[in-house]
This record gives structure tokens, C-alpha cells and sequence, in this order.
């Protein structure tokens, strides 16, 4: 985490630092259990995706439950998920709110750079996709 965010503002300061290790500690590791349910998922996702012409009916009502986030999970692994976006969020609030103005500039900067590339790329979309 330490990484990216440098990558975004620069040099961290101790306190920031400091929140991150925070982070680190308490965050609850889930990638085993996160695997296994791409795994679950993508499985589903194919067998739905064989039904789709002989019963439709039956694949709509398998995709919307496929793409409800958390479908299959069970409470130990979302009460997991949920605790490490609470986390999360909490963290980058604190880290956010002791920037300097120099990361800050250099946030803003990535931002906009970002901005740009995306209203580049909506722009250059193929003209037989574009014009249905």
C-alpha cells in the first residue's frame, strides 16, 4: 500500500507511514477465500452462459444473482471483506487528511492526467460501435 500511494503523492510522511503499518496489522487476509470464489463464480458464470439460448428465463435470473456483489459468501468471508474496506477507507482518510501541498499538487496532477486519458480514449471509439 505504502508503494502505491507514493506512486500518487510522493514521498510519505511518519504519520502516514504510520496509519499504513496500522493498516497492515489489522487487515484481515482473505486472498485464499478470494480465489476460491473467482473460481466459484466463474464456474456459474459458464454454466449460465450454456443455458442462455435453451432457457433464458433461467440464465437472467443467474446473472443478476451472479453480478449482486457478495452472492455465495459466506459470513465469515463478508464480515472479513467488510472489515478491510472499513479499514481501508479509515486509512486513506488519515492519510489523506495529513497531505502536504506538495502531494497534494502531485495527487491532483495523477488525477487530471487520468482524466484526460479517459476523455481520450471516449473519443476514439471504433464508428460502427459508436453510431448504433
Amino acid at each position: 500500500m505504502e508503494r502505491r500511494l507514493k506512486r500518487f503523492m510522493g514521498r510519505l510522511n511518519p504519520n502516514q507511514k504510520q496509519a499504513i503499518d496500522a493498516w497492515a496489522q489489522a487487515y484481515q487476509p482473505i486472498d485464499g477465500h478470494q480465489l476460491a470464489y473467482a473460481y466459484q463464480w466463474q464456474a456459474a458464470l459458464l454454466d449460465a452462459l450454456v443455458i442462455r439460448s435453451s432457457e433464458p428465463e433461467v440464465f437472467t435470473q443467474t446473472i443478476e444473482q451472479l453480478f449482486d456483489p457478495g452472492q455465495g459468501w459466506d459470513d465469515g468471508y463478508r464480515q472479513a471483506v467488510e472489515f478491510n474496506q472499513a479499514l481501508t477507507w479509515e486509512m486513506m482518510a488519515t492519510v489523506l487528511t495529513q497531505t502536504s501541498s506538495r502531494q497534494q499538487q502531485r495527487l491532483v496532477g495523477r488525477i487530471e492526467g487520468f482524466a484526460g486519458d479517459f476523455d481520450a480514449l471516449s473519443c476514439q471509439g471504433d464508428p460502427e460501435l459508436t453510431t448504433s
